[in-house]
This record gives C-alpha cells, structure tokens and sequence, in this order.
C-alpha cells in the first residue's frame, strides 16, 4: 500500500504546471561530451568548502554519535519502543526498497535516452530526475564508499557504535545514500516550495528504515543521507557556487569569496 502512495508521488510531482498549482519542470539537462564538463563541475562544486564544510560538520556530529552512547542509547529505545509496532514495520519495509541496487541501473540507463526526442512533458521530466539522480550517484558514492572502508564500525547487532578504522564497512549507510536519491531527483525538478520540502523530507524514509531494521546506527544512516543531500544541492538546476570558503598559501589562512562568472 505505501509503496503506491509514494508512487503517487513521483507521478504527481511530473505533472506539468498547467495542471498543479503553477508547479513546472526545469528543462536543464547536459548533452553528449557536456556530461563530462558536467561531472568535473558536480565534483569541483562537491569539494568546494561551500559544500564540504556541512559534510565536515556532519561527519563530526556522526563521530561524536558514534564514540559517545548516543547511539547505542538511541538504537535501544528505538527498538523497543518504535522498531515493528505495526505502521513503523509497513513504512520500514515499503521505505527500503528506494535504497536497492537496481535503482542505480535506471537512473544510468534513462539517461542515455535523448530528452529533445521525448515530446510529452512527462516523459521529459522522468529523464531530467534519472540525470540528476545519476549525477548525485557520480559524486557521492565514491565519498560514501570511502567512509565506510576507511572508518568501518560495525552494524547494531554485531556490537557497539564506535569507528574500528579499516575493518568492517558500516559507518556510513549505503541504503540511505542509494535512498534518498529518487525522492531529491524528483525534488530537483519541481519549482513549488512545499511539494519541494515534502520530498526532501520523505528522503529521509530510507535512512530511518535502516535504523527500524537494526541495519545500521543513527549516525550510520545520517552520514548516507547528508552525502544524498549534498550532492543534490550542488545538482540543481538552480544551484549557486558563490560563497565565503577558507582558504590556505601553504603559510597563511584565510577567508576568500568564490564568484563565478
């Protein structure tokens, strides 16, 4: 039943303006060798300090998760008291199912498919979120693979929260990654504010299923949805590179403004 409300929702979200409270589809979409300007822009943009200082802050606040009890605590209650109390265990498990492999392999595959030769708005809308899907994919996986192998920890129920640093591969979660993505391409292509925040928010869904299914911690799961989040920030159609970011000569630091022309 959930899994076709959030259907629902992605179908909804490509109806043309006309049709939905003034809500359009944003139409940019790279082209041919521009998919390769694309990437070294998405990954330039990714590691700029005006992006990376929120994964750096996020990567503190899982350490500090993780090292401290708050975790192990928080897993503890969850489980007790939310884990499989009926709704929890139905959106659990309709939830976790964006956060599958498979989902990679469409987001490539549409977006071989040329966008000028599909004429309904629709269609052109479902192969502009499969691009910027795959272009989240191409920036952040490669930093959410990195994490896991270099920090390890381990899953809830193989023991406790901390880091174990090049053993194991759960510090960050995959399936909230791979999850959050289908709902922040949607959010990416719609230009109404509250329809916006609402996928934003039901992005989520997948990193706390991960959580519900003692798959992985909370600070587990929140490092995979901030890595999503991120590069969807930086993927928009709309996206500003400007911004403050430090700056180092090799002697000195400072505070440097980043303007693109």
């Amino acid at each position: 039943m959930y899994q076709i409300f959030f259907v629902c929702v992605f179908i909804i979200s490509f109806i043309p303006s006309s049709f939905l409270l003034g809500q359009s589809l944003k139409s940019s979409r790279p082209t041919g060798a521009s998919k390769i300007l694309y990437v070294q822009e998405d990954y330039k943009n990714f590691y700029h300090f005006v992006n990376s200082k929120y994964l750096m802050m996020g990567l503190g606040l899982s350490a500090l998760s993780a090292h401290s009890k708050l975790d192990t605590h928080f897993q503890g209650w969850f489980q007790r008291k939310v884990a499989n109390q009926g709704f929890a265990g139905d959106l659990a498990s309709s939830t976790k199912i964006f956060g599958e492999r498979p989902w990679v392999l469409a987001y490539f595959g549409l977006s071989l498919f040329d966008t000028e030769k599909c004429s309904p708005a629709l269609c052109k809308g479902v192969l502009n979120w499969a691009d910027q899907s795959r272009r989240m994919v191409v920036v952040g996986l490669p930093l959410v693979w990195g994490l896991q192998y270099t920090l390890g920890a381990r899953r809830p129920y193989q023991g406790g929260s901390k880091w174990t640093y090049f053993d194991d591969s759960h510090a960050v979660s995959g399936h909230a990654f791979i999850g959050a993505i289908p709902f922040l391409g949607v959010a990416g292509q719609v230009k109404n504010p509250y329809l916006k925040a609402t996928l934003i928010g039901l992005s989520t869904l997948p990193a706390w299923s991960r959580v519900h299914d003692d798959q992985h911690y909370l600070s587990q799961s929140f490092m995979g949805w901030l890595i999503a989040w991120r590069a969807y920030e930086i993927t928009k159609p709309d996206y500003d590179p400007n911004g403050w970011s430090l700056f180092s000569n090799g002697t000195h630091v400072g505070l440097a403004y980043r303007k693109q022309f």
